[in-house]
């Protein structure tokens, strides 16, 4: 039911065009204007706005103080709305607010829905319980996401952030972008708290990283308190992102957090590098210790620079003042940069840095501070980073700052899908978090790529099991749980090579919910000879490389309501898979395979929902 007062505004705004007034606030006088939202004292950190599916966009002029801030495009609902979006302003308390159309005859309906809250939604009953919504794959509450940005740890709260649309779905344009921000104490449990990095007047926050920076360099924190080793016991935390627009592309701005990530501040001195070449985006920043002289440590800044496929490496004391040190050319691969630290097979003794990129290739070699030496790439990390011949995974991000005690490497990425189903009031979803390792194979050094044990958390219940000999047909899994929704499955496929006489199906593998994942052991198909094949569709199938191991082949797959991702032999291979299941899913879980191919172990179990407790 509206309130009398709004029902009253409405009924003479056309005559008078006055602004509509904060709920929270009586109204305020107003000279004529354009019909809008007005809030004279932001006391609240979120601002919710109705969104109508297949409407015009309408673009909203926000205004803080009577300056024009920035615009944000919206498909407006002036009915009932399909659902709400939401606008981080928590950075302007205090301060007058008015939001109002860029053009002067946009229809008045959408201010009935307009409020100030302390709430990200008041959907809560819709949350997360939507017929496809992913459910233990990262979705945001409402609106696109798409590169992972920004991830760190920090007592004890894991952070992670990514492009985020907060009112928007079906435009995945690169405007209206800020960062979404969620938290989690567990990696698995995530909890959304708005946008960290915003929109500006220098323009929308892109891709890039997070730091912790743990000596002050900075000098953002203006009464540190230090530990026993020195290190801040209050650090700041810095965001490093490229702004889109307007042109020139600025190439790093930066944005911070004086209290663990909770409330952030733009830093008032952006850009702290003015664009050095085109396409400039997507800064990785990091600390380097120098091993020989521990005074020259420092922080590097990796640099996507454009169409040519080149990176550039900056260096800095401070985090504010950085000078171009060196620069690789023609790498191979493009956007979203990251530096990997690792110890070959476990062994501190044997670190190699691994430039990694957004397509998921990645190089091995030496870094000195400022300059890369590759030793070996640019290597395909399994299928990922090319969705045109099926892979569904882009712009992948590792976690700063993972406590020495846990020593993990540890990834998030996009799952980048174009068939996301529609209309809906989220868009995409992530892969599950994954664990990276440098180990030795008969090639070189290789990553592995392996889900996290996190994972193991979510499984329900007692593991079914299945043995057997391949017998040419579709063996079921004949317990009624696990059923194929949700499902985390390990099998191993012991290779009979007296059963491969001659070419041609010589194939074995696992469908689950009607999606089958193929190993082919025939050479006809690829030069590499043994193939793990997702899908048989030639149009949309995604093909690796995969070989027998010790007489084997190990198969770890894991299902969402729209995703497949699979982890071969411990790592060595994987593919990240999205699907539409169809309206009467079967759910069953089977094997198959030539006749005497391979005998079979497998276990599976079932996964819960990591959104129950917001259910």
């Amino acid at each position: 039911m509206k309130h009398p007062i709004q029902t009253f505004l409405l009924a003479i705004a056309a005559a008078i065009f006055p602004l509509s007034p904060c709920p929270a606030q009586e109204a305020q006088p107003a000279a004529p204007a354009p019909q809008g939202f007005e809030c004279p004292k932001i006391d609240k950190p979120f601002v919710h706005l109705p969104v109508k599916y297949g409407v015009p966009t309408v673009k909203l002029l926000v205004k803080v103080d009577g300056v024009v801030q920035h615009a944000i495009s919206v498909k407006l609902a002036h009915d009932k709305p399909d659902w709400i979006g939401t606008f981080t302003v928590d950075q302007w308390m205090g301060k007058h607010l008015t939001i109002v159309p860029e053009n002067p005859s946009t229809p008045a309906g959408w201010l009935q829905h307009v409020k100030l809250s302390d709430q990200l939604s008041d959907e809560e009953a819709d949350i997360y319980g939507e017929k496809h919504r992913p459910q233990f794959h990262f979705t945001a509450r409402r609106g696109w996401i798409s590169d992972v940005n920004g991830t760190f740890y920090l007592n004890g709260t894991y952070h992670l952030m990514f492009q985020h649309k907060p009112w928007q779905t079906e435009e995945p344009s690169n405007d209206d972008v800020v960062w979404g921000h969620a938290v989690s104490t567990d990696l698995v449990h995530w909890k959304e708290l708005g946008s960290s990095a915003r929109i500006s007047k220098l323009g929308n926050p892109f891709s890039g990283s997070a730091v912790v920076d743990w000596y002050n360099t900075s000098g953002l924190v203006k009464a540190p308190i230090k530990d026993q080793d020195g290190r801040l016991k209050n650090p700041a935390t810095l965001l490093f992102y490229s702004i889109s627009v307007p042109v020139p592309l600025l190439t790093l701005a930066s944005t911070y957090s004086l209290d663990s990530g909770n409330t952030w501040t733009e830093y008032p001195g952006n850009p702290v590098i003015v664009k050095y070449k085109d396409g400039n985006r997507d800064p990785k920043v990091f600390w380097y210790d120098d091993p020989a002289t521990p005074a020259n440590s420092h922080w590097v800044c990796l640099i996507f620079s454009g169409p040519e496929e080149n990176y550039g490496f900056f260096t800095s004391k401070d985090l504010i003042h950085w000078e171009l040190a060196s620069e690789i050319i023609s790498a191979g691969c493009n956007e979203c940069p990251d530096m990997l630290y690792l110890p070959l097979d476990g062994d501190k003794n044997q670190m190699k840095w691994v430039f990694w990129a957004g397509n998921s290739r990645y190089s091995i070699g030496s870094f000195d501070g400022k300059i890369f030496h590759k030793e070996s790439g640019p290597h395909k990390a399994a299928h990922g980073g090319d969705p045109r011949f099926g892979a569904n995974e882009y712009a992948a991000q590792t976690f700063a700052n993972i406590p020495a005690e846990d020593g993990r490497c540890l990834q998030m990425t996009w799952m980048i899908w174009a068939g996301f189903p529609t209309p809906t009031p989220f868009q995409q979803n992530l892969t599950i978090l994954r664990d990276l390792s440098l180990r030795t194979t008969p090639d070189g050094p290789r990553l592995f790529i392996e889900p996290s044990r996190e994972i193991e958390k979510l499984r329900t219940g007692v593991a079914a099991h299945m043995t057997g000999l391949l017998d040419g047909t579709d063996i079921l899994l004949k317990e009624q749980e696990p059923n194929g929704e949700l499902v985390d499955l390990l099998a191993e496929f012991t290779i009979n090579k007296d059963a491969m006489a001659g070419e041609g199906a010589n194939r074995f593998g696992i469908e689950v919910n009607g999606q089958r994942i193929v190993c082919d052991l025939d050479k006809q198909e690829m030069d590499a000879g043994e193939v793990l094949r997702a899908w048989g569709d030639l149009k949309t199938r995604a093909l690796t490389p995969l070989g027998i191991v010790n007489g084997k082949v190990k198969l770890r797959v894991i299902v969402d309501r729209m995703s497949v991702e699979v982890f071969a032999n411990d790592g060595a291979v994987q593919i990240a898979r999205c699907f539409l299941p169809p309206d009467s899913p079967q759910y069953a879980i089977k094997i198959f395979g030539k006749k005497g191919l391979a005998d079979v172990v497998l276990k599976a179990w079932q996964l819960q929902s990591i959104w129950k407790k917001y259910q």
